[in-house]
């Protein structure tokens, strides 16, 4: 059985120390646990028109190995799709999906495809594909997959290879993504890329993949290595992502890539992460940035930070300011300290008040998880510039889930929707709802 693979296990030193924070006087509810036909939720939930909710499980299915689902307000969950140990259309989807305009879904698998070149991911076996699911004609059944891409085509994953995150769209229809192994000149087959796949001309053909950026392309990888986040757009084009690894200090980057004239890419790192002593400024960036409406980006790193709850830290929430020289600098706005959470591994969304949202892996209570079964978080503006966070602590209630990975999504009223990998009635992770 895949399972995911990081850099470090958070271990407590103590899950008893205190930090600035209040307990969050919410309404929780399970809206779905799986564990039947579908088994750890992986992504983040994006909706439709109607209000149906789509995401993927890491694991279920067909032989275990993945599936996409949808949860509807009105008539439950709806298994869209379930991947298959055999055949080529991909195994253990993970990150996020997107529709286009005619309600198409498309999305990434770490593993499956045609090619089997090994890819260096410590998994084994083949590299990964981009998919696209369509509905049913009767708007009823499992839905068509067509893989538009699988990864390690070329030799030595020149394309890259075992998509980590899902993919986004440009205003022409084309897909922009990253892997987490592989890429052009890549000695080991380890330094990651961010690809583009466009669909073919007419709608006829095959879509064709080209590699925008390599890393590791600089000695001793100061431009980052191994993106496991996903990208966002600015209003220029310019993309903007994370790496776990690379940089000046070999912890991890922030980085632009901005096309050039003519033809091609160039890449900038923002932000060096682990800059500061003791790396109180965070390391190990996991999840993608997220933009506010004055351009500042805002992340997390699941290790580093001023508290000593573990070996390497437990991680932080930041925020990079573009200042009038054009260099980012960072600020800490939170680090976690045990008990309000740990290892944060998904990003942050933001609402229209400036409030930040995110989730912990590890730390809050103990029970579903030997280091803390997870939180939700929320920060909100302070006086004179600080932060209030409230916690919502996992295992506080029976059945309430653990574990989360990916970020919540808010809705226009204030409802926060989000998954777990662990907890419920069968421990194969839930969908919840918290009413603040």
């Amino acid at each position: 059985m895949r399972t995911k693979k990081f850099s470090h296990v958070i271990r407590f030193y103590l899950l008893t120390f205190v930090v600035s924070t209040s307990a969050w006087a919410t309404s929780y509810k399970v809206l779905y646990s799986f564990g039947r036909t579908s088994i750890q939720p992986s992504s983040d939930l994006i909706t439709d028109a109607h209000g149906n909710a789509y995401g993927t499980t890491l694991f279920g299915g067909h032989n275990n190995a993945g599936s996409v689902y949808e949860l509807s307000p009105t008539t439950g969950y709806h298994l869209l799709y379930p991947f298959a140990l055999t055949g080529l259309g991909g195994q253990y989807p993970q990150g996020s999906l997107v529709f286009d305009s005619a309600g198409n879904l498309y999305g990434t698998t770490v593993a499956g495809g045609r090619n089997e070149q090994g890819c260096n991911n410590g998994q084994g076996g083949s590299c990964g594909v981009v998919y696209e699911l369509s509905p049913p004609s009767n708007g009823e059944g499992v839905w068509t997959e067509t893989v538009l891409y699988s990864f390690c085509s070329q030799t030595n994953c020149a394309d890259g290879a075992n998509p980590e995150s899902g993919m986004i769209f440009d205003s022409a229809g084309n897909l922009y993504g990253t892997t987490y192994v592989g890429g052009n000149n890549c000695p080991s087959t380890v330094c990651g890329a961010v690809i583009k796949l466009s669909p073919p001309l007419n709608g006829v053909g095959q879509w064709t993949e080209s590699v925008l950026y390599t890393f590791c392309s600089q000695p001793n990888c100061t431009d980052g290595q191994r993106p496991y986040g996903g990208l966002i757009f600015d209003d220029a084009g310019n993309l903007y992502g994370t790496t776990t690894e690379g940089g000046t200090a070999a912890s991890g980057t922030a980085f632009e890539l901005s096309s050039v004239s003519g033809g091609g890419w160039t890449e900038t790192v923002l932000y060096n992460f682990c800059s500061q002593p003791s790396c109180s400024d965070g390391f190990t960036p996991y999840a993608g940035l997220t933009f506010d409406s004055s351009g500042n980006l805002y992340g997390t790193t699941t290790e580093g930070g001023n508290f000593s709850c573990s070996a390497v830290g437990c991680g932080v929430v930041f925020e990079l300011t573009l200042g009038s020289a054009e260099a980012w600098s960072e600020k800490v706005l939170h680090t976690f300290g045990g008990l309000d959470g740990a290892a944060p591994y998904a990003g942050v969304v933001l609402d229209t008040a400036g409030n930040i949202y995110g989730t912990t892996y590890q730390g809050g209570l103990q029970g579903c998880g030997r280091f803390g079964s997870g939180t939700v978080f929320k920060l909100a503006p302070g006086t004179g510039g600080g932060w209030n966070e409230m916690v919502f602590r996992f295992y506080s209630e029976q059945g309430s889930g653990c574990s989360p990975m990916a970020p919540p999504t808010v809705d226009t009223t204030g409802n926060i929707y989000g998954t777990t990998n662990f907890g419920g009635n069968d421990n194969g992770g839930v969908v919840f709802r918290i009413t603040q």
